[in-house]
């Protein structure tokens, strides 16, 4: 047993519980589901237990991931991703708002840190804010904050209603109502030939659906979609009205009900066959497929490649691009779909990521090269120590050295000035050389010499 408050006894005190005639022990913690609670539900007990676990991992490392040979920056990532940050990002929504104490955050940043400094293989003097821009890795307290809003909006109690959720269980068709979805038959004619498609661009989304009856072209339906929605939705929401049209012709009646619906998006395709996937736009697909068969339709689909001359698939294609770029149309469907969730969060962090560098008064020199966020994370490098000494000035210079009073003084080998990342770009006489294979490489590819420090 485990007594829970928020009071601070003046004396311990001990409580007398039986089970069956046997004493039941108190805890000051308890571990269930792979979450520690403490009596006072402050989840420091399970940052404890996340950050040791960590620990461990990186010390295990240690011993084959050294500065100048070992496992290579890109494998480390790979382990952080895949390793480190999911276990300290275990059931993150519980316990996020423990982060609000210094204590809690403090030991979450020594592990990335100590993680960081093995990726960019960088000196440990090298400071937390500056070895998260040098590797490209954001901070891990803005991870686990965004991964706590993630599953709010999507799963959580904060749940936003703009959210394209999947539905609810208790609406779930039952297993013996499961739609099979059928093939188009070459061997069989087709009254109606419904076309479908979607399409995204920089001006907007929208659905199209042509219908062909006996051959001929009798509808054009044009759909838009809020700007956020995925070209997958438009090209789902296109066979759900494909459908609703279909289902308000009333007076065809008998052998005449078939129909065969031509689309080019797999997904779309495999999603409706898929019994597990239980999305809304899904379900109204499957919804309008029985309630066609009950009234005797016979719906067959099949999938036409893009682009490929089909004269009902270019129709169809048109007609979406139009609607995607009309402004006269109204909006058909506003749910955005997990991933614009994810990327707009995902945007936000980086802009909090980038407010903090800001802020910051560490890694000034490394400021000078990945002045904005956003731009370093969009550019693959690779890690060694000879760059992470220039980008942040702490390595094998005589400034570092005599920074700390290890040498008296901090002039460069040339007899110049201070050994310095600037000096030895632009200054030093004993690099004259390579600084002129650096020049003739940028001039050669269309670059002005002299150039910036910014990358």
């Amino acid at each position: 047993m485990m007594i829970i408050t928020r009071r601070r006894p003046k004396i311990k005190r001990e409580y007398k519980i039986y089970l069956n005639n046997t004493a039941m022990r108190q805890e000051e913690t308890i571990k269930y589901l792979g979450i520690i609670t403490d009596k006072r539900l402050n989840f420091n007990a399970h940052i404890d237990y996340t950050t040791g676990k960590g620990i461990k991992l990186i010390h295990a490392l240690s011993k084959s991931a050294k500065v100048n040979w070992g496992l290579r920056h890109d494998v480390l990532r790979m382990i952080y991703f895949g390793a480190i940050l999911p276990i300290l990002s275990y059931r993150a929504p519980v316990w996020v708002d423990s982060l609000q104490r210094k204590s809690n955050t403090s030991k979450l940043r020594t592990i990335q840190r100590l993680t960081n400094i093995k990726i960019a293989k960088a000196y440990r003097t090298t400071s937390h804010e500056a070895l998260c821009v040098l590797t490209g890795i954001a901070p891990v307290i803005i991870e686990l904050e965004t991964m706590a809003k993630l599953y709010n909006i999507t799963r959580g109690k904060n749940q936003d209603g703009l959210y394209d959720a999947p539905l609810n269980y208790r609406r779930w068709p039952h297993p013996a109502n499961v739609i099979e979805l059928k093939n188009k038959r070459d061997d069989m004619y087709y009254k109606f030939d419904i076309y479908t498609d979607g399409s995204k661009n920089e001006k907007g989304v929208g659905s199209r659906v042509a219908i062909f009856v006996d051959g001929s072209l009798t509808h054009q339906l044009r759909y838009k979609l809020a700007e956020k929605c995925s070209n997958n939705q438009a090209e789902k929401l296109a066979i759900v009205k494909a459908l609703k049209k279909l289902r308000s012709m009333h007076t065809i009646q008998g052998s005449q009900r078939t129909t065969a619906v031509h689309t080019d998006s797999r997904i779309t395709l495999e999603a409706i066959a898929n019994p597990r996937n239980h999305q809304s736009l899904v379900e109204s697909m499957r919804k309008e497929i029985q309630t066609l068969k009950e009234d005797g339709w016979i719906i067959h689909f099949t999938w036409v490649k893009a682009h490929n001359g089909n004269c009902g698939n270019e129709i169809a294609d048109h007609l979406a691009k139009e609607a995607a770029c009309s402004s006269d149309i109204d909006i058909a469907y506003i749910k955005i779909p997990k991933s614009a969730v994810t990327s707009e969060l995902k945007e936000k962090g980086v802009q909090t990521w980038q407010s903090e560098w800001d802020a910051s008064n560490k890694g000034e020199l490394t400021k000078t090269f990945f002045s904005i966020v956003k731009e370093r994370i969009s550019k693959r490098l690779q890690m060694c120590i000879n760059f992470s000494m220039i980008i942040t000035i702490h390595g094998k210079l005589r400034t570092y050295f005599h920074r700390f009073k290890i040498i008296d003084d901090p002039t460069c080998l040339c007899k110049m000035s201070p050994q310095t990342t600037d000096h030895l770009l632009w200054e030093c006489n004993l690099l004259k050389k390579q600084r002129q294979v650096l020049r003739n490489s940028i001039m050669k590819a269309g670059g002005n010499w002299p150039i910036t420090n910014s990358i």
